[in-house]
């Protein structure tokens, strides 16, 4: 009888245990995970090309910059447009910045307060789709209420795929760095391969004068993807990652560094050429709170997808840390989700879902995973992450992908972040 009596006992107290963990551990567990981003606001496009955002009207509230192509094959044509924020997630009518002339289309652009008047201006790309022989690279600045006026512009022999705007040289005069490749031909095949090309323009006129310090002359067969700016050491200037791509070698990547200095030239410290690497995405942050910046960047590699992570050993130079199976990424940003103080990564991946991964001491697992109200399988192909409501809360705006008889038309939706109401 004692011997059931010592059964019964350890079983309740088994029991008791159980019901421990169902009633605290477990809806802690639910709460963390529950998703707390709300879709408030969605506008539909033609085809997006880029978008930035910015309080471009000086009310406190973040606005939009959208870039849409309109018109068809040989014809086609741009229009700008502006997009006012309403502090509550809505966004007022459109605003038209302004329309390019066909065959003329607005490639990609970046934001930035370009003439220090605490407003913020941005720089743009042109060019003729599918002429790959050169563009345009021009400079809008902005009167305080949203009316832009071109202040500077250089016709380029190279194709721009990638601009930041950034203060290099630390005279608080925000400089432009841009990447891409040169090719002397108007399509790319093997007998016209581009090479590799990234310049940096300081800035030495409040906008309105831009002077090329330092250039970058990749190997042929090159395409340079993308750029961040970032802080690689403790100094007090600005360094580089670039993203290139070979035009060859099954699409493979390779990672760049380089260490900025006072007279904006920029110095190569490090290369991932002894790891594999397929990526068309990345960001650049403090993921480990060390004091010096990280990369994050998805990759493909024999058709597994993953998001990979080169941390900063301290001396500008990265080691692979850690490598996590994901969806096909299409968009990536980073910011602190959750207020803890680390870094999340932000992802739109290509079957149109939005997944965010908590950072807990540098190490990356998935908190939440949603979709637009447009639950179609068409990537996210921008992510944004930005105070909309002034709550100070990280939300979400992205640019979504739809097809119908083979014609693709964006929109983008707004994310607030109910958590941190």
């Amino acid at each position: 009888m004692k011997k059931y009596k010592k059964k019964l006992g350890l079983v309740g107290v088994i029991l008791v245990f159980v019901i421990i963990i169902c009633v605290i551990v477990l809806p802690q567990s639910q709460k963390q995970q529950k998703n707390p981003f709300q879709e408030v606001w969605k506008h539909k496009f033609g085809y997006i090309r880029d978008m930035g955002s910015g309080d471009f009207n000086n009310d406190g509230f973040v606005d939009l910059i959208v870039v849409e192509r309109k018109g068809t094959i040989g014809n086609y044509y741009s229009i700008l447009h502006l997009l006012l924020g309403n502090g509550k997630g809505a966004y007022a009518a459109l605003k038209t910045i302004l329309t390019t002339e066909p065959p003329k289309v607005i490639g990609i652009l970046s934001v930035g307060d370009l003439n220090r008047d605490s407003t913020p201006d941005f720089a743009m790309v042109t060019g003729e789709k599918g002429n790959l022989a050169g563009c345009n690279l021009t400079v809008f600045l902005n009167d305080g209420v949203g009316n832009f006026t071109k202040a500077w512009s250089i016709e380029t022999d190279y194709i721009i795929t990638t601009i930041v705007i950034s203060d290099f040289n630390e005279d608080c005069l925000p400089d432009i760095i841009v990447g891409g490749f040169i090719t002397n031909a108007k399509n790319l095949g093997k007998e016209k391969m581009p090479s590799g090309r990234a310049y940096l323009f300081l800035n030495n006129g409040n906008g309105t004068v831009f002077t090329k310090t330092w250039e970058y002359k990749g190997n042929e067969g090159e395409i340079i993807e993308g750029i961040c700016v970032a802080k690689l050491n403790d100094d007090n200037f600005k360094d580089v990652i670039m993203l290139t791509e070979s035009w060859e070698a099954n699409s493979t990547t390779k990672l760049i560094a380089f260490l900025g200095t006072k007279e904006g030239i920029l110095a190569k410290s490090w290369d991932s050429n002894n790891i594999y690497l397929s990526a068309r995405h990345m960001v650049a942050e403090d993921f480990d709170s060390d004091g010096d910046a990280d990369i994050i960047t998805d990759n493909l590699e024999r058709n597994e997808n993953s998001v990979m992570f080169f941390q900063n050993d301290g001396s500008e130079h990265f080691k692979m840390a850690s490598k996590r199976p994901m969806e096909l990424v299409f968009s990536m940003d980073a910011a602190d989700i959750d207020s803890d103080g680390n870094m999340e990564l932000v992802l739109g991946n290509w079957d149109g879902s939005i997944e965010i991964l908590s950072n807990y001491n540098a190490s990356f697992e998935q908190a939440w995973k949603f979709r637009p109200s447009d639950s179609s399988k068409y990537p996210i192909r921008k992510i944004i992450t930005a105070d909309v409501n002034n709550d100070q809360g990280v939300d979400i705006i992205v640019v979504k992908a739809f097809v119908n008889e083979g014609k693709e038309t964006n929109t983008v939706y707004i994310f607030l972040n109910n958590a941190s109401g």
